[in-house]
């Protein structure tokens, strides 16, 4: 049956609204495939499929709604949805369409704007931050493990390192621990030296004050 708006449905009716399994495709081509109540999609398994996404999952007064899986050409997010919002799940993305794997993975939660929130996991091309987001992004205490080996536990502010942290080097010894702002060492902080002592120094902006002093 053609709607006015040019979109076409094609199921069961009831009382002059779409009842039980059908078909409804929009007249850009994009359509769903599921069960319908009341009007609404509402099903556990239903697919939506247009140019840009194709779902398949958990629908509720039709949006995605429940368990599903959302696949674009350049992310896929397999998880739960909580009227159209993704609310936890695993979001993988690529700066690159058509990659053989994705170079982004995040694990967690999300708030009320499909951003990344709370407790989360992300899986970055430098290493992997495992801690805390807001607003999707990194937010709050955290350990961030490079690839190379190097660790970094403490706070970050906006995707950046600042408060207190610690950098720890491949064989767990520290190789900075103190005050960070803008992402590099910035007031009081401490080093080990080669001889297992702690040295203690202000910096700015990475750099040893008292160590460019001296020399």
């Amino acid at each position: 049956m053609y709607r006015e708006s040019g979109d076409l449905f094609i199921g069961r009716f009831e009382k002059g609204k779409a009842e039980g399994p059908g078909i409804y495709i929009f007249k850009n081509g994009s359509y769903y495939d599921g069960e319908f109540k009341d009007n609404s999609a509402e099903t556990t398994k239903g697919t939506y499929y247009s140019d840009e996404i194709e779902y398949t999952g958990g629908f509720k007064n039709n949006t995605f709604h429940g368990h599903g899986v959302e696949k674009g050409k350049k992310h896929e997010f397999d998880g739960t949805y909580s009227n159209g919002k993704k609310v936890e799940g695993t979001f993988k993305w690529d700066t690159v369409p058509n990659n053989d794997s994705y170079e982004y993975i995040y694990e967690g939660k999300f708030d009320n704007e499909s951003k990344f929130n709370g407790k989360g996991r992300l899986h970055e091309i430098k290493g992997v931050f495992e801690g805390e987001f807001q607003n999707g992004e990194k937010h709050g205490k955290g350990t961030y493990k490079y690839n190379s080996g190097i660790r970094y536990v403490g706070d970050y502010v906006r995707n950046l390192k600042e408060g207190e942290g610690t950098i720890y080097n491949e064989d767990d010894t520290i190789a900075y621990s103190g005050q960070w702002k803008s992402g590099l060492p910035n007031g009081k902080g401490y080093v080990i030296d080669d001889d297992g002592n702690r040295v203690e120094s202000d910096w700015r902006d990475g750099v040893d004050i008292k160590l460019m002093e001296e020399n």
